[in-house]
């Protein structure tokens, strides 16, 4: 399960971790809301990285990205304040402003080992990047994969052909 909040209070994310294991969640991922303000300095999140990083109930962490706000340049920065948290780190953007594409690329790059992504039918605009392209440039890059390259065009198909069915735009948010 992933929880987030918005405050990023560790304890409060932490006592949900705690509430979920004791519920007989197997996996519980962190997610740490990014944001811009002067509050949201390398500080803030080393240090609440840094919290959760010693959450016995915890997993994972992953950067929470909801605006699509979070630049190359912002993720170098904060990259190595996740990866001192000790868990493995995941990266969640959204396609907003258009951002997303490649603050994945250069997540992949930096050790975030899972990107979020959304079938390409349903993806970009206020969602997540597309697995499909993302996939293609990670391999572009060098950069290997794990994922059922068939299962996926196969989710792919489904969401396209209810878009027809519902009259939905394809390739647009």
């Amino acid at each position: 399960v992933h929880i987030a909040d918005p405050m990023n209070n560790a304890d409060d994310l932490a006592k949900m971790a705690a509430i979920a294991k004791r519920e007989g969640v197997e996996e519980v991922v962190i997610g740490l809301t990014y944001s811009v303000s002067p509050v949201h300095t390398d500080a803030y999140y080393g240090e609440r990285a840094a919290a959760i990083g010693r959450c016995p109930d915890v997993d994972r962490l992953y950067l929470k990205d909801p605006g699509g706000l979070l630049t190359v340049d912002r993720l170098r920065e904060l990259a190595p304040l996740f990866l001192a948290s000790g868990l493995p780190v995941e990266l969640h953007s959204h396609g907003t402003i258009g951002l997303a594409g490649l603050t994945y690329l250069e997540g992949a790059k930096l050790g975030f080992g899972t990107l979020h992504t959304a079938v390409a039918p349903v993806a970009n605009g206020t969602s997540n990047p597309a697995a499909e392209t993302i996939l293609r440039n990670l391999e572009a890059i060098g950069q290997s994969h794990r994922l059922d390259v068939e299962a996926l065009a196969r989710v792919s198909e489904h969401f396209r052909a209810l878009a027809r069915e519902k009259r939905l735009p394809l390739g647009a948010p």
